[in-house]
C-alpha cells in the first residue's frame, strides 16, 4: 500500500513541498518497486535517504511487532536532480556516525541496466568503489553470459502427482541441496524427493525447461537472510537432476560455466549484491544486473577460474563421502545400525566432523569484549588477532575472518586433535545406553578425557582422528583456493589492494562457522517507553 501514498502526495501537496514517509525498505532496490523508485529519482529531488535493515533483533529495530526492514526518505515534489544524501544506521535511531554517501541522481540512475537502484551500506569509499565496478563492467551484466531461469517444478500439491518411490525417480534438487561449490545428495533439511520424469514429460509435452534436466547447469538458492554469512550460494549440478522452484539457474553460457560459478561465490559479487539487497530473497534480476568482466571468454584468467571452482567442487564431494565413510565405520565398530543413528543425541554434529574440536585450534585465545558482550564468536570461529599479511599482501587477520578454514599460521594441530577426541567422547558419553559394543561402554565410565584406550575404543579414536585430519586438510585446500579465486576476480576487476581489503573487510566467512555451544541467544524483551523518538541523535 506504500507505494499509493507515495503517488497520492503527488495530487494532493503543492509542487514545491517536501513529502516524507517511513516505507519498507525494499523502495531501494526491489524490482517490484523499479518504477516507483524510477519516477521519484526522475520527477522528484531526494534529499536525504535513512536506511534501518536491522530486523531480527525485536528490541533494536524500528518496530517492535513487524519483523521488517525500514527507510526513511525526504524528498521535493517536482524539482530538478540533484544529489542525494543515503546513510545505513545498525539499530533503531538515526546516529552520525553510521556510514553514509552523497551520490548523484544521474549515478544512482545508472547503476543498472534495468531498473534504477539505491544502494546501502556505504561510505564515500564504497561508493566510489561502486561506481568503477559499473563504469569497468560497461553494459555487460550476469545476465548477458547465458540463458537463466527458475526450477523446473514447484513444491507442495503442484508436486504431488508426480513423486515417485526413493530411488525409482529423478532426484529433485532443493535449496538444502546447495552449498558453495557443493550439492549435498542428502538435503539438510527434509527428506530426498524423487519425482516421476516420464509421467511429468507425458503432462508437460510443451515444457522447454525439462530438456534443461539434460544439461549441466549452475544454481543458487533463491532465498537467504539478509544476515546470512553468503547471500549467493551457487554450485554445478550434473545432468539428470531436477530443480524447484526454490532454485535459480544458468545453462546454454557463451562462457565456461565453472568461471560464472567462480564468480558468483567471489567476495566482489557478494559484496556488490549486498548494497542493494532488501529482502531474504536472492532473486533472478537481482543476480542478473551485477556486473561481468566483459569479454572474458578467452581471457587466461577466466580459464584458472574455471579449474580452481572444479576443483573446490570436487574436494567438497571428497569431505561428503570421508565424513560418510566416517559415520557408517562409527556405527558398525559401536554394533549400532546406521538407520538408528538419526537417533543420536548431536548426531548433526557428525556431519561436520572437522568442527570437532575447533576452539583447540588456538587454545589460549580468548573472546574479546564485544564478541562476548554481543553473544557472537570471533568472525573466523576461534582465533586470537594475527598480525602480519599472507598471501596477496592480505592481513591475516582479515583472511582469518574471510576464509576461516585456511591454514593460518600459529594453529595447534595437536591441541586440536585432543581436543576433538574430547568433544566425540562427550557425544559417546551422551548416548552410551544406545552403544551395543560392551567393551566401549565399560570404557566411558567416569568423565574427562580418556588418555590411553584400548580395544575398540583405540581402533575408534585412530579412525575418528584420521578422518579427522583428512577433512580438515580438504576444508582448508577449499579455503585457499577461495582466496585464490577472489584474488583472480580481484585482478579482472583491476582493485587495488586497499579496495580489495575494503571488499573483504565487508563480507563474511566464506565457510560456515562451528556451531555456538552454550551461546543461547536471550529472547529479546519487549519495550516499556513506546515513546520514544525515533531520530534520536547518538
Amino acid at each position: 500500500m506504500f507505494e499509493f501514498f507515495i503517488c497520492r502526495v503527488h495530487h494532493v501537496a503543492h509542487r514545491s513541498a517536501r513529502h516524507s514517509f517511513i516505507v519498507p525498505m525494499r523502495l531501494l532496490a526491489d524490482s517490484f518497486a523499479g518504477d516507483l523508485r524510477d519516477f521519484l529519482l526522475k520527477t522528484d529531488r531526494l534529499h536525504q535517504i535513512e536506511a534501518f535493515p536491522q530486523k531480527d533483533d525485536a528490541s533494536r529495530r524500528v518496530f517492535f511487532e513487524a519483523k521488517l526492514s525500514t527507510v526513511v526518505y525526504v524528498a521535493e515534489l517536482f524539482a530538478p536532480p540533484g544529489t542525494v544524501r543515503v546513510a545505513t544506521h545498525p539499530w533503531d535511531r538515526v546516529q552520525s556516525d553510521s556510514p553514509s554517501y552523497v551520490a548523484d541522481t544521474s549515478q544512482l540512475l545508472s547503476l543498472s541496466s534495468s531498473d534504477a537502484v539505491i544502494p546501502i551500506g556505504l561510505d564515500d569509499e564504497s561508493w566510489r568503489l561502486l561506481v568503477k565496478l559499473e563504469q569497468d563492467a560497461g553494459t555487460t551484466r550476469l545476465s548477458d553470459v547465458g540463458r537463466w531461469s527458475t526450477g523446473e517444478i514447484m513444491e507442495g500439491p503442484t508436486l504431488r502427482p508426480y513423486l515417485a518411490k526413493v530411488g525409482c525417480g529423478v532426484p529433485l534438487a532443493r535449496g538444502g541441496n546447495v552449498a558453495r561449490f557443493e550439492f549435498k545428495e542428502e538435503a539438510k533439511q527434509g527428506e530426498n524427493v524423487f519425482v516421476d520424469l516420464d509421467r511429468l514429460r507425458s503432462e508437460r509435452p510443451r515444457s522447454a525447461k525439462l530438456a534443461d534436466q539434460q544439461k549441466p547447469r549452475i544454481v543458487f538458492q533463491e532465498c537467504a537472510a539478509v544476515d546470512n554469512y553468503r547471500r549467493i550460494v551457487a554450485t554445478a549440478v550434473r545432468p539428470g537432476i531436477l530443480c524447484a522452484k526454490t532454485l535459480s539457474y544458468l545453462c546454454d553460457t557463451n562462457v565456461s560455466l565453472e568461471s560464472v560459478l567462480a564468480l558468483l561465490n567471489s567476495a566482489v559479487i557478494e559484496w556488490r549484491f549486498n548494497l542493494t539487497s532488501t529482502t531474504n530473497h536472492v532473486t533472478l534480476p537481482e543476480v542478473g544486473r551485477l556486473p561481468f568482466v566483459a569479454a572474458a571468454g578467452s581471457n587466461a584468467d577466466f580459464r584458472t577460474l574455471a579449474e580452481h571452482a572444479t576443483e573446490s567442487c570436487r574436494l567438497s564431494d571428497e569431505k561428503e563421502e570421508s565424513q560418510a565413510r566416517f559415520r557408517a565405520e562409527l556405527w558398525r565398530t559401536m554394533d549400532l545400525a546406521s538407520e538408528h543413528g538419526e537417533s543420536w543425541t548431536g548426531v548433526s554434529r557428525l556431519r561436520d566432523l572437522d568442527y570437532f574440536g575447533w576452539e583447540g585450534r588456538f587454545p589460549a585465545w580468548q573472546p574479546d569484549e564485544r564478541s562476548a558482550e554481543e553473544a557472537h564468536w570471533y568472525p573466523n570461529g576461534v582465533s586470537p588477532p594475527l598480525e602480519g599479511d599472507g598471501p596477496g599482501e592480505i592481513p591475516w587477520d582479515l583472511i582469518a575472518r574471510v576464509y576461516p578454514s585456511y591454514p593460518l599460521p600459529g594453529i595447534d594441530a595437536e591441541a586440536w586433535e585432543a581436543a576433538a577426541w574430547d568433544d566425540l567422547c562427550g557425544l559417546l558419553r551422551k548416548n552410551k545406553t544406545k552403544i551395543g559394543n560392551p567393551r566401549i561402554r565399560a570404557d566411558l565410565t567416569g568423565s574427562g578425557r580418556i588418555e590411553h584406550p584400548t580395544g575398540a575404543l583405540r581402533q575408534l579414536r585412530e579412525m575418528f582422528l584420521e578422518h579427522h585430519r583428512q577433512i580438515r586438510a580438504n576444508r582448508a585446500r577449499a579455503a585457499e583456493l577461495d582466496l585464490l579465486i577472489d584474488r583472480i576476480v580481484f585482478r579482472l576487476f583491476d582493485l587495488t589492494l586497499d579496495e580489495q581489503k575494503l571488499i573483504l573487510s565487508r563480507v563474511g566467512p566464506g565457510r560456515p562457522l562451528p556451531p555456538r555451544r552454550g551461546r543461547k541467544r536471550k529472547k529479546a524483551k519487549q519495550r516499556v517507553d513506546r515513546n520514544l523518538r525515533l531520530f534520536e541523535d547518538g
